[in-house]
């Protein structure tokens, strides 16, 4: 726990310093943000990710996808490498890459990101490939339910070292098998993540379902919706169900305390829950973490890729309600 609890105040001491600093971003993308620094057990610093986000705009257009609603999220990706100049240039190179492939979109930047970070240069043309064969597949299966968002998870499930043929069966088990109690968006992005570890898929599902039934015998209801993949990605780490029940409300209950959080005016109880998931998300698959059980490596990207596809989403929905 004193982990966890180094990085609950760690976490909200980075949300202050980017709500103070980058003005009239949405409370995901503070999360965001915050939850990417967090990760990796550092502090923000304002400097850095100024200059990080100012290399982003001189370098892409107003209307690039790089400067959409993850601009500054983006930017902190840059920030907490070692060479943020060099890692531009080759999320860049990837992203043009992938768009060979796949329509541009922030979703697609995301996937640039987790590439740079994770893929051999020689194997990214071939990963490109087979993304694209994954995502016609997947589209084939459910072609009113998968959209640009899938293309992240088709890419990351692109550098498994199973074949399609198992890889489609297992999402369609899982989906299968959760699709009753929750949304069909959400519970397809569920199969997505679960799919990358490995492990007889009705024991994933059924391990999925425990978390979500734990939190809410403990009183906590977690999200349906955009909310759903980040829980999802703890799923995905191998590590006990009741282990992650008492961190997610041990994190909660931290939120609870803060400013921002807590009472009337507070942020929703639901999104703090998906926050506290961030935190012991970004807690188990931290760089340098001593924690040893995590299944596979897979589950890392799985819960960050899923934090930003969450905050994509969440974003959108806001500008569909305020523009109606």
């Amino acid at each position: 726990m004193e982990l966890l609890q180094q990085r609950c105040e760690l976490f909200i001491t980075n949300k202050k310093i980017l709500q103070k600093t980058f003005k009239l971003e949405t409370e995901e993308i503070y999360a965001a943000c915050a939850a990417i620094y967090t990760a990796r057990g550092i502090d923000v610093d304002n400097d850095d990710l100024k200059k990080c986000k100012k290399l982003i705009e001189e370098s892409k257009g107003v209307f690039s996808s790089f400067r959409g609603c993850m601009q500054l999220a983006s930017a902190a990706l840059l920030a907490v490498s070692n060479k943020p100049k060099e890692l531009f240039k080759q999320v860049c190179e990837i992203y043009d890459l992938l768009k060979e492939y796949f329509s541009g979109s922030e979703y697609l930047v995301q996937a640039a990101f987790i590439l740079a970070e994770n893929a051999y240069d020689g194997d990214l043309d071939d990963i490109c490939k087979r993304a694209k064969k994954l995502y016609k597949k997947m589209k084939r299966e459910h072609p009113f339910l998968t959209g640009s968002e899938d293309s992240v998870f088709a890419i990351t499930l692109a550098m498994s070292e199973r074949d399609d043929k198992e890889l489609i069966e297992d999402m369609e088990s899982c989906y299968n098998d959760l699709r009753k109690g929750f949304g069909n968006n959400a519970v397809q992005t569920v199969s997505h993540i679960l799919a990358l570890t490995d492990g007889e898929s009705e024991r994933k599902a059924s391990k999925f379902r425990g978390l979500y039934d734990g939190l809410a015998k403990a009183g906590r209801k977690f999200g349906k919706d955009y909310e759903l993949p980040v829980l999802a990605g703890l799923s995905a780490t191998g590590i006990s169900n009741d282990r992650i029940v008492a961190d997610v409300l041990f994190a909660d209950e931290f939120l609870d305390d803060q400013k921002g959080y807590g009472g009337l005016f507070g942020t929703n109880k639901t999104t703090r829950l998906m926050h506290a998931a961030l935190i012991v998300s970004g807690c188990y698959g931290s760089r340098g973490s001593q924690i040893a059980n995590i299944a596979s490596a897979a589950a890392i990207i799985a819960a960050e890729q899923a934090m930003m596809a969450a905050i994509i989403a969440s974003s959108a929905a806001a500008s569909a309600a305020a523009s109606s």
